[in-house]
């Protein structure tokens, strides 16, 4: 990517927190290291204003563990994680519609490594801002999707949150599937683990108060 590759040629590294080595242009972090190896590209923001879009990340041995694809006006169209079973999970922006809160994203299971080719569709979430991310949005029929795939698609919107520093709530709404919202201790522990996976401070993820 051009942006990127123009920075990097102007870029200097720096040790920020957590152990983590950024490098960075103009105040922005183009590269991070973690301290368990893993390495997340950034494409810079727009305008001075803006946040940096992340890009992808690769574990310590280089295989790809998310990417996410930006339009040209700086919005998410869609991204692909890996999940615990090795397998990518895509997630497709504005494609689908539910009956409960509308214009909705599609979770679905991806073949192979490469590219972006759908095995076949999972559920879907409520549409969220990507952009602006503040809250986690309600899922439909969580128990369509494999072991850990929730929480590790949820953690992609955490780290989307974090980049702006943004609060982040737990919106947990009724299901298909459940019929009724988890409980409140359920709602604490998505945060809770959300806010260890993510390395998202519990200033950033906020939790609401159980109703």
């Amino acid at each position: 990517m051009t942006e990127l590759a123009t920075a990097l040629s102007r870029a200097t590294a720096t040790t920020v927190e957590q152990g983590v080595l950024s490098v960075r242009a103009d105040g922005q972090p183009l590269a991070e290291f973690s301290p368990h190896g893993s390495l997340t590209f950034f494409v810079p923001p727009r305008s001075p204003a803006g946040a940096p879009r992340r890009l992808a990340t690769f574990d310590r041995r280089g295989r790809l563990l998310l990417l996410l694809r930006w339009a040209p006006d700086g919005t998410l169209v869609r991204f692909k994680v890996r999940g615990l079973d090795g397998r990518f999970l895509g997630v497709l922006r504005g494609t689908a519609s539910h009956l409960g809160w509308g214009l909705s994203d599609s979770v679905c299971l991806l073949e192979g490594e490469e590219g972006f080719s759908l095995d076949r569709s999972l559920t879907l979430f409520r549409s969220v801002a990507y952009e602006d991310l503040d809250c986690l949005p309600p899922l439909d029929d969580p128990t369509r999707l494999p072991a850990g795939a929730g929480s590790t698609v949820l953690n992609v919107l955490a780290l989307q949150a974090g980049i702006r520093g943004r609060p982040l709530s737990a919106t947990v709404a009724p299901t298909r599937a459940s019929g009724s919202s988890p409980p409140c201790a359920s709602r604490s522990a998505i945060v809770e683990s959300l806010a260890r996976r993510a390395n998202v401070s519990h200033a950033v993820l906020r939790k609401r108060p159980c109703s």
